[in-house]
């Protein structure tokens, strides 16, 4: 990417980032222009991101840059054509003059194009397919056949509708999902991670395998302020994974817990997956509701990771980090405890039933302002600036997709193919809902190795979850379980971006880790189905009842993780295993007949274990001991040079991650940004976002320009 480039990417990311800052503080402009003013910065920031193609940016980079380009001033021109007279536009919804069709023509074609360079061919292709057949539906069998509609009302519907490219997905991605991410991002910036990691050391670093639970718990606490998994595996990853197999874990399984522990950040409250958000617009139930649904299901989900970890650990061996590697508690917390307190400071507004972009602006200050009381975490005006510009490119992937999504769900309602779909399910069931919920599982797999989290829901949603609610399901259940099983579709091969993420950090054969990855995480697995059988587990009931469900379902993830692991207090034989995958089986059924049954077994099994446990666990540690000590002579020279390798290459990410501040760049730094954000007062003042939008995202982009002037940095790296 050359510095033109670079610096072009840098004010329109940073443009985008003020953008969302001034409407979470000072209110939206109207929704059409404000949800369409964030798909064109998305669309403008995917063209400088993500070259056309890799091949044709090496052997031709001129015209590879003049394409990417002439995507830019396109996109330009288009959003131009919405701003000149978005009222007049609304109100021609349903009769296009031939100016709009083809305008909106060109606007898909340019959506879909980002589509397949930030999001990937997969969701391009569905896309397109549902399109083709809300078009030539009478072209198709099936359950896809139906009657076709001409492109002029496609192309209305998906350019104006309420349903279409700026519906609910870009509603909640505008609204919601930015704010979040520059709240994450600040976070980061303050050091955040490293003060999770150190509490989770200290947490964990105690017991057999500390470096795997600390990758758990450390993930956990990651995932309360980001709701990326591949986020979480490079932030906290790099930091765990290594020390794991420093500590004697192998590469694969080191790299397969951390997948799996960062795949949870998605349905940790109160900052979770994007899709979250747009769950909450579909069903029509506050955001709050959502996440303090998602908690215990959340919380089950770490419980099942943790016991894996635990089991294999046993399995190993494995010894505790030594005592002068574990942080102590009481440093930790004066460095960074402070940090805790936006997160809870978010929780407590949501609970107070405040919006949720007022939740995120107000955490965004309350972030920048404790930065401040430690050295440690202080945040210098680059950082700020940065993190900014940070933020717009990572929600530029997440918009496209949540436009895309439009897409597809204009599309659907169009043709009406999801209500047919949904007939078929229930027959296909027999109006069993056990096994249209298993149907759904594998549907959600299925749609996961190509789509995002969020477009996997949504197919979900408008084809499967009404028969699932029919037959019974509470709407929300039904919501949390396609959600629950979209979120961890990043640890399922073939395509399973987490582990592959891992697999890189750890120098790990990618299908080696997707498939530990499924093995620590298949206890998980049967979280959904508890909390549709105990509702009581989404919190909805008295709080006797939710007590003795969360009892039953933590019953049911330890022994469903022993019989997978073959451990309980020590290795478990054939038929201990077997008892024990029937007890977390009935476990699930809130039958007090059932529980018993598996009560009584689950004593049974551990009396057993009791008592030839000390033979058993003394054996078991020899043979494993020995083994360990084996391989630790055979591979001694090559661990070590691994290590030194590793050490190098920390050193010199560290090196190239360390900022170069500018002499004198704090005392000029936070007059200059106090400065933009008081001609941002100023314009709230007059109301310039409501009465003419066009100057003040003029104002925005020239302050940006100004900014970026005094914030230079070197370009950064472009995606194939």
């Amino acid at each position: 990417m050359n510095r033109a480039n670079a610096a072009l990417l840098y004010v329109i990311g940073l443009a985008m980032a003020i953008f969302h800052l001034y409407a979470g503080y000072f209110g939206q402009p109207e929704a059409q222009v404000f949800r369409t003013t964030h798909v064109a910065f998305a669309l403008a920031l995917t063209f400088l991101m993500f070259p056309a193609s890799g091949r044709l940016r090496a052997r031709h980079p001129n015209a590879s840059g003049a394409l990417d380009f002439a995507m830019l001033v396109l996109v330009a021109l288009l959003h131009s054509y919405i701003l000149y007279d978005p009222q007049g536009l609304m109100l021609r919804t349903g009769d296009l003059s031939p100016m709009d069709l083809v305008v909106a023509t060109a606007y898909l074609f340019v959506l879909l194009e980002a589509t397949r360079r930030a999001v990937g061919m997969a969701m391009l292709l569905v896309a397109l397919f549902f399109m083709l057949n809300a078009v030539v539906g009478d072209w198709f069998p099936g359950i896809f056949y139906g009657p076709p509609h001409a492109w002029r009302v496609l192309a209305d519907v998906l350019y104006l509708g309420d349903a279409g490219i700026f519906g609910i997905p870009v509603a909640a991605c505008a609204s919601y999902i930015t704010l979040f991410i520059i709240f994450g991002q600040l976070l980061q910036k303050s050091r955040a991670l490293d003060f999770f990691m150190d509490l989770a050391l200290v947490l964990t670093g105690r017991q057999i395998g500390g470096p795997a639970k600390a990758a758990v718990v450390a993930s956990a606490f990651e995932g309360t302020y980001s709701g990326s998994a591949v986020a979480n595996v490079v932030g906290s990853g790099s930091f765990t994974i290594p020390l794991m197999k420093r500590l004697g874990y192998p590469a694969h399984f080191a790299a397969g817990v951390e997948a799996v522990a960062s795949s949870g950040g998605q349905i940790m409250p109160p900052v979770m997956g994007v899709t979250a958000f747009v769950m909450a617009e579909i069903i029509g139930v506050p955001y709050w509701q959502v996440a303090m649904a998602a908690l215990i299901p959340a919380i089950l989900y770490f419980v099942s990771v943790y016991f894996m970890v635990h089991f294999e650990a046993c399995k190993l061996g494995l010894k505790p980090i030594p005592k002068e590697e574990r942080p102590r508690i009481g440093k930790v917390m004066r460095q960074g405890g402070h940090l805790l307190l936006p997160i809870v400071f978010v929780f407590y507004l949501l609970s107070q039933g405040y919006s949720v972009s007022f939740a995120a602006s107000y955490g965004i200050i309350a972030i920048f302002g404790m930065s401040f009381l430690s050295h440690r975490t202080r945040m210098a005006p680059r950082d700020l600036v940065d993190a900014l510009e940070e933020s717009a490119r990572a929600v530029t992937p997440i918009a496209i997709a949540c436009a895309a999504a439009g897409v597809i769900i204009g599309a659907i309602m169009l043709s009406d193919v999801g209500n047919r779909f949904s007939e078929l399910v229930l027959s296909a069931a027999h109006g069993q809902l056990w096994l249209a919920l298993f149907l759904t599982m594998v549907a959600s797999f299925i749609l996961g190795m190509g789509l995002t989290t969020t477009a996997d829901y949504i197919v979900l949603a408008t084809f499967v979850l009404p028969a699932l609610v029919k037959m019974g399901a509470d709407t929300l259940g039904a919501h949390m379980f396609a959600f629950y099983f979209s979120s961890i579709s990043g640890i399922t091969p073939p395509v399973a971006l987490a582990s592959f993420a891992a697999a890189a950090i750890a120098r790990a054969g990618i299908w080696e880790t997707s498939f530990i990855a499924i093995r620590i995480g298949i206890a998980g697995f049967i979280i959904p189905y508890l909390f549709i059988y105990n509702p009581e587990l989404l919190l909805n009931g008295t709080p006797w009842s939710i007590a003795l469900a969360t009892g039953r379902a933590l019953a049911a993830v330890v022994c469903l993780a022993a019989a997978l692991e073959g451990w309980l207090l020590v290795r478990a034989t054939l038929p201990e295993r077997l008892v024990l995958f029937g007890a977390s089986v009935l476990f699930v059924w809130p039958e007090p007949l059932a529980n018993t049954v598996a009560l009584l077994t689950l004593a049974a099994v551990t009396v057993l274990q009791m008592r030839r446990g000390d033979s058993v666990e003394q054996t078991a540690k020899t043979k494993v001991g020995g083994r360990l000590a084996a391989l630790a002579e055979k591979w001694a020279l090559s661990r070590r040079l691994a290590r030194l390798a590793e050490a190098e290459v920390a050193q010199e990410a560290a090196s190239h991650a360390r900022r170069v501040e500018h002499p004198g760049e704090r005392a000029w730094g936070w007059p200059l940004l106090a400065a933009v954000a008081a001609a941002f007062v100023w314009a709230s003042l007059k109301h310039i976002h409501i009465l003419n939008f066009n100057v003040f995202l003029g104002v925005t982009l020239v302050l940006s320009c100004v900014t970026v002037l005094c914030f230079t940095r070197r370009a950064p790296a472009r995606h194939s």
